[in-house]
């Protein structure tokens, strides 16, 4: 999760709100939009423009650039569809390279000079032989410490589908170039890049849930779509320091969709958002706020010494016994020891079981079960959650 430390709104057209959310471009159908997560070291749909490009550990688009900066380059670009005349938003998370200089034009003998002037970063969307350029402020995003957030509406200029979105530093059109000071090359950041139409049409509606009771830790949700070709997207985000940030794609095109719930959500302020899309002609953000998302059943298994120590706590909404069993394995794999405990689970009261024991001297691993039942004698032995084990 990045922090964002300032938040830039360029309004063109009619102001409308949007939700954020991201996902990744990689292996999904077209869309209306653009949503590009850089996780996995992929650089999904995302083509050079005249700089190096690479994804980083923490899941960032890096962003190399020479020190002679034209606008044919500077960034990245990926193509998208768009449609003269409608309303587009876009957004992304910048941040400068850390210990970097704010990159600036005008060099005067490779020296850097506080006075020069600013490098911007502009946004160029290219149709054919058209070019339409977005401005990003004042160039206050180049910092070295956080992910700035730029947000800008726009209205898109001309006709036809086979537009590119591409960002350029340091000048708008694409006559010349200026050398950095410093003769430095420029590194910058990118990250939840998203280019989303905004649309009146209800074509989702009726979102819902329900926390799948015969699987532990599983959710489903669906919604009611009211066109014929849904090509829609949902994404399970999560409200982090009052800012919402995404999670989990759900998928496409689908509107029932059962899921497992991220480990990190449980007791969180959660929120599922779906992107409509008929084909490719976009509709309202619709979305469904869940104020307190929990998990069935969070289990650790640890081993520090000669102790091993098992962990687990359960939240079910209907009554449900459940059996926590530590167990103990020679080399073998001959049972050495083994200990329980039984919860009875209900109205979504969590309930936390530890188990610890000292290691026996010919144990090889130890494994945590988490089963349905009250005792031994009448449980079907059926797990509620995948069985852990450590190992000595």
């Amino acid at each position: 999760m990045k922090e964002v430390m300032k938040k830039l709104v360029i309004i063109l057209g009619c102001l409308l709100c949007s939700s954020n959310s991201l996902v990744k471009a990689s292996d999904m159908p077209e869309y209306p939009w653009i949503y590009e997560v850089f996780d996995n070291y992929s650089l999904g749909k995302v083509e050079e423009d005249g700089a190096s490009l690479s994804v980083t550990e923490d899941g960032a688009l890096m962003v190399s650039v020479g020190s002679y900066v034209t606008n044919g380059g500077g960034g990245y670009k990926i193509k998208t569809a768009l449609e003269k005349g409608e309303k587009y938003k876009l957004s992304f998370l910048i941040r400068l390279e850390e210990g970097a200089n704010i990159p600036r034009r005008l060099s005067v003998n490779n020296s850097y000079k506080e006075d020069g002037e600013i490098a911007k970063l502009y946004g160029a969307i290219r149709e054919g032989e058209t070019l339409q350029t977005l401005e990003f402020g004042d160039a206050t995003y180049w910092s070295n410490e956080n992910y700035v957030l730029i947000e800008q509406e726009f209205i898109y200029e001309y006709e036809g589908n086979d537009a590119s979105l591409s960002f350029r530093v340091g000048e708008r059109t694409d006559r010349g170039g200026k050398n950095l000071q410093g003769g430095a090359s420029l590194v910058y950041y990118l990250d939840e890049v998203k280019l989303i139409p905004l649309a009146d049409t209800q074509y989702a509606s009726n979102p819902r849930y329900t926390f799948v009771e015969e699987e532990s830790n599983m959710m489903q949700f669906s919604y009611d779509f009211s066109g014929t070709n849904n090509n829609s997207l949902a994404v399970l985000m999560m409200e982090e320091n009052s800012k919402w940030e995404t999670s989990k794609i759900l998928g496409v095109g689908e509107n029932v969709l059962k899921f497992q719930i991220p480990a990190e959500l449980n007791g969180k302020k959660c929120k599922i958002v779906i992107y409509p899309a008929d084909g490719t002609t976009a509709g309202a953000v619709c979305e469904e706020v869940i104020e307190n998302l929990r998990l069935n059943v969070i289990e650790e298994l640890s081993l520090n010494g000669e102790v091993i120590t098992a962990n687990v706590k359960l939240c079910y909404p209907q009554l449900k016994h459940v059996m926590v069993i530590l167990c103990q394995y020679s080399e073998d794999n001959e049972m050495l020891d083994i200990w329980h405990q039984v919860a009875e689970c209900n109205n979504s009261e969590e309930k936390e079981i530890t188990l610890t024991a000292d290691v026996d001297n010919n144990m090889k691993s130890a494994s945590l079960l988490v089963w349905e039942g009250s005792d031994f004698k009448t449980s079907d032995m059926i797990s509620l959650v995948d069985e852990m084990v450590v190992s000595r």
